[in-house]
C-alpha cells in the first residue's frame, strides 16, 4: 500500500503555514509536564527550554563534586596502584613503566660483570653509550646513573668513566669534570689517536672491543637484504636496456624506489664500483 502525498498546491498548505507549522504545534514536556509549542523545545528535546535551564543549573552548582568523583574513578582505572619489580614499592603508576623511580629504572636495564660494571642491556646510542627516558625526555644512562644516585649534575660537568666502558653505569666508575679533565684523562690512559708512548692494556682493549657498536653489513649479508648480487646485476642490465623501473621492481618483488637507488648507487654501491 503506497502512502498518499500531500497536495502541497492546496491552500492549506501555503509556505507560511509549512514554514510556522513547525513551531506553533504543541509538545508535552516529559518533565513538567505542561503543554507548549514546539518553539519551546530545543531540536527534537523531550524538556522544554524552562526545565532544561533548570537542570544545567542544578548540574554547575554540583559540577566540583561530580568532577572530582569522575576523576578519582579515572585515576584508579587509569593509575593503579602496582608493585615496583625492584625495590617492591607500591607506587601508582603512571606510564607503562613498571618501577617506582629513576634508581630502580637503571637497577633494572643493567647487568653486572665479573670488574663491577654495571653494562647497560637496553637503548644504545650512535657512540655506543645507553640511552634512558625519564619523564618524557632522553638522556644518556650513565648521566641518569649519576643523578640517581649521586644527584645532580652541576652545570659545564661531564660524566666520565673511571673503567673507560661507555655503557658501564656503576655510580662508583662515574666522577665529574669538565671536558679539559676528560681529554686528559683519556690522554694518560692512552685512548687518544697518536699518544705517543702510552699503550692500551688487554683488559682497556676488550672492554671496548666488547661495546662498541658493530658496523653495518653491506650486500647480502645484511639482514634486510631482498637481493643478491646477482640478481642487482640483472637490474641494472635491464635498465640499460631501457625497461621501467615499475616494470622491473615488480619482478623482483621491490618497491620502485629501490630500483632507483640501485641505478643511482646509493644502495649497493660496490657493484656500481666493480663495473667501473
Amino acid at each position: 500500500m503506497t502512502k498518499m502525498r500531500a497536495n502541497l498546491t492546496s491552500p492549506k498548505y501555503t509556505p507560511e503555514k509549512l514554514f510556522w507549522g513547525r513551531f506553533m504545534d504543541e509538545k508535552i514536556c516529559s518533565k513538567c509536564g505542561e503543554k507548549r509549542l514546539k518553539s519551546f523545545f530545543y531540536g527534537k528535546a523531550a524538556e522544554c527550554k524552562k526545565c532544561w535551564a533548570e537542570r544545567v543549573r542544578l548540574y554547575n552548582e554540583r559540577k566540583p563534586e561530580i568532577l572530582k568523583k569522575t576523576k578519582k574513578k579515572w585515576n584508579e582505572k587509569v593509575h593503579p596502584k602496582i608493585e615496583c619489580k625492584i625495590c617492591g614499592t607500591i607506587f601508582k603508576r603512571k606510564s607503562a613503566s613498571s618501577v617506582c623511580s629513576l634508581k630502580c629504572r637503571i637497577l633494572d636495564g643493567c647487568k653486572e660483570e665479573k670488574n663491577g660494571c654495571w653494562i647497560w642491556q637496553k637503548c644504545r646510542g650512535r657512540q655506543s653509550y645507553g640511552k634512558t627516558g625519564w619523564f618524557s625526555k632522553t638522556v644518556t644512562a650513565h648521566r641518569a646513573s649519576y643523578i640517581a644516585f649521586k644527584g645532580e649534575i652541576p652545570e659545564g660537568l661531564q660524566v666520565c668513566h673511571k673503567c673507560d666502558v661507555r655503557l658501564c653505569v656503576n655510580p662508583d666508575h662515574l666522577w665529574l669534570g669538565t671536558q679539559k679533565d676528560n681529554m686528559e684523562d683519556a690522554k694518560t690512559k692512552g685512548r687518544l689517536k697518536g699518544t705517543p708512548g702510552i699503550k692500551w692494556t688487554d683488559q682497556q682493549r676488550e672492554n671496548i672491543l666488547k661495546n662498541r657498536q658493530p658496523p653495518n653489513k653491506k650486500g647480502e649479508a645484511h639482514h634486510l637484504a631482498k637481493l643478491n648480487e646477482k640478481n642487482v646485476r640483472e637490474i641494472r642490465n635491464l635498465l640499460r636496456e631501457g625497461i621501467k623501473q615499475s616494470k622491473i621492481a615488480d619482478k623482483y618483488g621491490v618497491c620502485q624506489s629501490a630500483v632507483s637507488h640501485i641505478k643511482s648507487g646509493r644502495l649497493w654501491p660496490h657493484i656500481l664500483e666493480e663495473e667501473k
